[in-house]
């Protein structure tokens, strides 16, 4: 999914010193969103529905707001058969924050599953 420079969050409030804060909300220790190094068609259901930032707006805008694929497993980056990676490359720490309901309201795969594309 990562279809814009890397992007790593920073914010600082009106009025506030110092050095702007990272933005960890997301699951991201140092910042920003996670995302799939392989383009914009990369982030994928088991099903082979490919995802994109619109898909995951729409999921929330339209109040659904749970886990985006249909048979209730987290997306993953088809690139590496993986979850998608923070802006440094480290992976998610959902300690840290979580990166919205599409992902985080779904079953995680075992070790061993495979998804299972069209």
């Amino acid at each position: 999914m990562r279809d814009s420079p890397n992007l790593s969050l920073q914010c600082k409030c009106d009025g506030e010193k110092g050095a702007p804060k990272k933005v960890t909300a997301f699951g991201c220790r140092n910042g920003g969103f996670a995302f799939c190094d392989g383009g914009m068609d990369d982030f994928h259901c088991r099903d082979g529905t490919v995802l994109t930032r619109l898909d995951l707006l729409r999921n929330k805008l339209d109040g659904y707001g749970g886990c985006i694929c249909k048979d209730g497993y987290r997306p993953y980056c088809k690139s590496t058969g993986g979850p998608p990676k923070c802006p440094d490359g480290s992976d998610l720490d959902l300690s840290m924050g979580l990166p919205g309901e599409y992902y985080t309201h779904c079953k995680v795969f075992k070790e061993g599953d495979k998804p299972n594309p069209k």
